[in-house]
C-alpha cells in the first residue's frame, strides 16, 4: 500500500511540474476581462469593425495570433478569446455546449463593448459561432467557420473523455495519468489532423502543450462529451439563419467530414458559401494560412461594404 501511495505522489508532482512549465512556455498574451465573476483571456489587435476568433478544442487563442493576426491587423479590431477553461479563461459554471458557450460569448462581447463582429470560428469554435448566431440573430454582421463541426458526428467520442466526469477517480486521473498520456500521444492526433498535409513548423507556437494540462483537459473533455447531442439539437434550428456564413474546409477533413458538415450546412441554410480546399485536412488554420486570411478579408468586405 505505501508502494502505491508513492507512486501515486510521485504523479502528481511530475504533473504538477509539468504544469509549471507548460504554463511558462504557454503565457498569457492578452489582458484578462471579468465576467459572471470569472477571468475571461483575451488579445485584441487593430482597430475598426470587430472581428471575434473562437478556437477550437485543445486549442487557445494563442492559434490565431500565429497565424492570422499580423496579416489581419490593419482589416479591423481583432478580438480572439480563450474560450471557458481552455488557456488561460477560468471555467466559471462550466458551459460545456455550444449555446452555453454562446451566452457566455454574448456576456463577453458586452464587457469589450464590441457590437456586431464578424465572427471566425475554427472547428468546435464554429459549432459556437452558429449557437450565437442563432441565439442572437442581430448582434453578429456574418460568420466565417473554418473546418467547422457542424452536425452531429454520430460517433462516441474516445472512453477517455468521460473518466474526468467520474466522482473522485476522475479528477485523480485527471490530474496525473490522463495529462501525461495525452501529452505523450499528441503526436499521433497532431499528425491526423493535419493529414494528408505534413505538419508545419508554425504549429509549435499552438498551445496543444497547455491544452493537456488537467484544468484544460477536463474543459476540452467536457466540451467533446457534449458536443454530439448538443448538435443533433442544434442543427435542426440552422433553417433560421439569414445572416452571411462562410466555410472554408479541407476536401479530405477525416476530423469534421465535409459531407456530414459543411455540405450539410449548406443544405440547411442555403445561403452558406462553401470554399473547398483540395488535399487539404482538417487543420486548416496553419496549413492554408492564406487561403484563411483572404476569406476573412472577403467575408468582411461583403459584410460591410468595403473592398481592398
Amino acid at each position: 500500500m505505501a508502494r502505491l501511495w508513492f507512486s501515486a505522489a510521485l504523479l502528481l508532482l511530475t504533473a504538477c511540474a509539468q504544469v509549471g512549465k507548460r504554463e511558462r512556455l504557454y503565457p498569457p498574451l492578452g489582458r484578462f476581462v471579468e465576467v459572471d465573476g470569472s477571468l475571461v483571456h483575451v488579445l485584441e489587435r487593430g482597430e475598426g469593425t470587430p472581428i471575434v476568433f473562437l478556437h477550437g478544442a485543445y486549442g487557445g487563442l494563442d492559434d490565431f495570433d500565429a497565424t492570422v493576426f499580423d496579416a489581419l491587423a490593419p482589416e479591423g479590431r481583432l478580438v480572439a478569446l480563450d474560450r471557458p477553461g481552455h488557456g488561460w479563461s477560468e471555467r466559471g459554471d462550466g458551459p460545456s455546449t455550444p449555446v452555453a458557450q454562446a451566452h457566455w460569448l454574448a456576456r463577453t462581447l458586452a464587457a469589450l463593448e464590441i457590437e456586431r463582429p464578424l465572427i471566425v470560428g475554427f472547428s468546435w469554435g464554429g459549432a459556437l459561432a452558429l449557437a450565437f448566431a442563432l441565439e442572437y440573430p442581430e448582434r453578429a454582421r456574418g460568420l466565417v467557420l473554418l473546418s467547422p463541426v457542424t452536425h452531429a458526428l454520430h460517433r462516441r467520442p474516445d472512453p477517455v473523455y468521460y473518466v474526468p466526469a467520474v466522482p473522485l477517480f476522475g479528477p485523480l486521473m485527471s490530474h496525473t495519468l490522463l495529462p501525461l498520456a495525452a501529452h505523450f500521444l499528441a503526436p499521433l492526433g497532431v499528425a491526423r489532423v493535419f493529414a494528408p498535409e505534413p505538419v508545419p513548423a508554425s504549429f509549435e507556437r499552438s498551445p496543444l502543450p497547455l491544452a493537456v494540462t488537467p484544468r484544460r483537459f477536463a474543459a476540452n473533455t467536457a466540451d467533446l462529451r457534449h458536443l454530439d447531442a448538443a448538435l443533433a439539437a442544434q442543427s435542426r434550428r440552422y433553417y433560421a439563419l439569414s445572416l452571411p456564413i462562410t466555410v472554408l474546409f479541407g476536401e479530405e477533413d477525416p476530423i469534421a467530414p465535409p459531407l456530414g458538415q459543411a455540405y450539410a450546412l449548406k443544405r440547411d441554410a442555403p445561403q452558406t458559401r462553401l470554399l473547398p480546399l483540395p488535399r487539404a485536412g482538417h487543420q486548416i488554420l496553419f496549413s492554408r494560412t492564406d487561403d484563411v486570411v483572404d476569406s476573412i478579408r472577403a467575408a468582411l468586405a461583403a459584410t460591410t461594404g468595403t473592398g481592398r
